[in-house]
């Protein structure tokens, strides 16, 4: 039994090494940005981006991902997309049931504004810390 128990902890300490936790990202902050800011304006507001570089999905764009992966079932997720150096989408969903039921929470674009606001605010928090959060 107890060498059951320390595979099971080892494992827990292999993917927790590999995880990719996110800085917190309140709902604040994400309102903050705005379309037409530089990359750097949106650092400045949200914090180096956990991945960067060309969209997957829109030609020409590039993509700053905020995604605070975790080992459950329900977690935020936050994109900014610009074009030429400026933004022109903020995307954000709340990951659910392992990606079977995803949400959409918050959309900024010249085509859409949209914002769920109990679930996004849920999804990223009012003013915490990064301690309060777990998630550094």
């Amino acid at each position: 039994m107890a060498s059951i128990t320390r595979q099971i902890v080892a494992l827990l300490v292999v993917l927790q090494a590999g995880c990719t936790w996110g800085p917190a990202i309140s709902s604040e902050q994400v309102r903050a940005v705005e379309l037409g800011m530089s990359e750097n304006d949106v650092t400045a507001i949200l914090g180096s981006p956990l991945q960067s570089g060309p969209s997957t999905t829109f030609a020409g764009r590039r993509t700053l991902s905020y995604n605070r992966w975790r080992p459950v079932p329900r977690y935020p997720m936050l994109w900014v997309h610009l074009e030429e150096g400026k933004v022109v989408e903020v995307y954000a969903k709340l990951y659910t049931d392992w990606g079977t039921e995803d949400q959409g929470v918050y959309a900024l674009s010249s085509l859409l504004e949209f914002e769920s606001t109990e679930t996004f605010e849920a999804a990223f928090p009012r003013h915490r810390s990064d301690r309060e959060s777990g998630l550094r």
